[in-house]
């Protein structure tokens, strides 16, 4: 079966250790790209995959991410959000959706990063705090 180059790109950034992953990640993207035709390269690539008897396929989700380019390789969709998540900030102090945030009395919002050790923090640490 043939495979156009945006197929297997879609495929590259979604591919999982199994078939059943590899579709799964790549429904959840098609239900919110707002792209008709990249939402249409999705689907024609979801029924190739789901075409492909589960060994093979999984070789053939194997082998085209093999394929592509040694720097593209540390790019897919699936790393980057797993690096992303590691650099995520938590913030300390009061919750964006907190009752807090919604009283009357609160007049304002405040991100806080903290520059040095004191009562909201540590260093480098960040709160939410809700203000009136």
């Amino acid at each position: 079966m043939k495979f156009s180059k945006n197929e297997l790109n879609v495929i590259y950034q979604n591919a999982a250790p199994t078939k059943a992953e590899t579709l799964a990640g790549i429904k959840e993207i098609v239900s919110v790209t707002a792209d008709l035709m990249t939402k249409l390269i999705m689907e024609n690539a979801i029924r190739r995959l789901e075409r492909i008897p589960e060994p093979e396929c999984s070789q053939f989700i194997a082998s085209v991410k093999a394929r592509f380019p040694t720097e593209q390789n540390n790019n897919s969709i699936r790393q980057r959000l797993a690096a992303a998540k590691l650099q995520e900030q938590i913030l300390q102090g009061h919750d964006l959706s907190g009752k807090e945030r919604f009283r009357p009395e609160t007049r304002h919002m405040i991100m806080v990063e903290v520059q040095k050790q004191c009562f909201v923090g540590f260093k480098g640490s960040g709160s939410v705090l809700s203000l009136r």
